[in-house]
This record gives C-alpha cells, structure tokens and sequence, in this order.
C-alpha cells in the first residue's frame, strides 16, 4: 500500500462512519428581515421537528440570549442584532410559542 492510497483511506474512513450513524430531524427555513412572520415561521419549523409541547410542557425553559460585544459596535457595517447578538423579535416570538406549547415558566438569561 502507498502512503497516497493510506491517506484516501483515512480521508474516507469518517464517511464511512457517517452513513450508519442515526440521524435527527432538522428545520431550515429563510426569513428575510425581522419584519415579517417569525413566529409563523418559527412554529412550522417546530411542527416539522415534530412539535415544541412535547418537550416543554409543564416545565421551566431557560434561554440563553447572545449578547457579545459592545452595542456600539458594528460586524461588516451592520448592527450586532443583525449579525450574533440574539434579536428583540426573535426573543419575543421564542417566548411566545414557548407559553403557547405549555412551557410552565421561560426564563431568559
């Protein structure tokens, strides 16, 4: 065996491994700005993951917000709530469709 044909090997070993291992469900879906739908669009990605209430009802639900960075800066020219500091409406929205599936207490922290 060649050091080249070792090398491939290696480099398809982790793919191999990847085909047997179990996958979850996964949501992705585009919003344009902050202004339309969020919640609409939230809940449907929660409805395809199979349902937010299965596992927050009855309980407390802490959410950690991102808040990095000082306010007055800005990443390639635009606000931080644009780019990695966790959005107002995305915060609201989470809170909302949180108490509607029966969250008992959302805390943000």
């Amino acid at each position: 065996m060649t050091r080249r044909e070792l090398l491939y090997l290696a480099a398809a070993a982790p793919l191999l491994r990847a085909k047997e291992a179990p996958t979850a469900p996964v949501a992705i879906a585009r919003c344009r700005s902050y202004d339309g739908d969020l919640t609409g669009t939230l809940s449907a990605m929660f409805d395809q993951l199979g349902g937010l209430g299965r596992i927050v009802r009855n309980k407390t639900v802490t959410i950690k917000v991102n808040l990095t960075g000082s306010p007055g800066l800005r990443f390639e020219g635009r606000p931080l709530g644009l780019t990695h500091y966790t959005h107002p409406k995305m915060a609201a929205a989470m809170a909302y469709l949180l108490e509607r599936s029966g969250a008992r207490r959302v805390r943000f922290v």
